[in-house]
């Protein structure tokens, strides 16, 4: 509701957050939200976490204040619905909302339903070519990470120093890492690196696999992520006859959907 320059934003509950889960993998859920106004990313603010559901209830209030009228005009209110991982994975985007904030009646309550969807106004950020090969008898995943194509650059640094980080997400084990070598000042990196993974391979664990990509750019100091996506095993050996598939960056972005 509009008050004068201030406008209080209550998140209330959500419905079927995520898609389909498995119902040992919905106890894991842990949903919150972020809300802020956009343009700019202004007077961010989250709510606290609610687990074990895909129907989260928050009832939580957010005041955002000092808004002059071009800002009424010109922005909006911004919803981004995450699951929070564990700290080996960025937290999930599972979905936003934005609603403009003219016509909002003075000093009433104003309720509406919002549909998430997918993130917007996701740059170009290049591509990923891998491959995968599952024995299924010896219960071996192998992930080979082929290269890049035109990885951003940096407008201090310029080209990269790109490596790309490898996890293996099965329900109920520990999540399995392995990364590449570091490629100096380039944004067409060739890798060509083999890894192999243990893994169940039961038509049950199969379906709930996931193998994640993380492309970074190793600076002198730290790393900093370009780009990131999820594959299922499902799908990919489903759709892929190949095992092969050229990842784009378009689809390569912070928390990147389930497939």
């Amino acid at each position: 509701m509009a008050d004068a320059d201030n406008i209080t934003v209550k998140i209330i509950k959500a419905r079927n957050v995520g898609g389909i889960f498995k119902s040992s993998q919905k106890d894991q859920l842990r949903i919150y939200c972020k809300v802020c106004l956009v343009p700019g990313k202004q007077q961010k603010q989250h709510t606290n976490d609610v687990t074990g559901t895909q129907d989260p209830v928050f009832k939580e209030a957010f005041l955002f204040k000092g808004l002059s009228k071009a800002n009424l005009e010109k922005c909006k209110i911004r919803i981004r619905v995450y699951n929070k991982c564990s700290r080996l994975k960025r937290d999930e985007f599972l979905g936003e909302a934005s609603f403009s904030l003219l016509n909002l009646p003075d000093n009433e309550m104003f309720k509406l339903w919002c549909d998430l969807t997918p993130k917007s106004g996701i740059e170009n950020l290049g591509s990923l070519t891998v491959s995968l090969c599952l024995e299924k008898t010896a219960g071996i995943l192998t992930v080979n990470v082929i290269k890049g194509k035109d990885l951003p650059r940096n407008l201090l640094t310029g080209a990269p120093d790109p490596y790309v980080k490898v996890l293996v997400v099965q329900e109920s084990r520990a999540v399995l890492m392995k990364k590449t070598k570091v490629k100096r000042k380039t944004t067409c990196p060739v890798f060509k690196e083999v890894f192999t993974f243990h893994i169940s391979t039961s038509q049950e664990d199969i379906q709930h696999t996931s193998v994640e990509f993380t492309v970074y750019d190793r600076t002198r100091i730290w790393s900093v992520e370009l780009k990131n996506i999820r594959i299922s095993l499902r799908s990919f050996f489903k759709f892929s006859a190949r095992n092969e598939a050229s990842i784009s960056g378009k689809d390569m972005s912070r928390g990147a959907p389930k497939y």
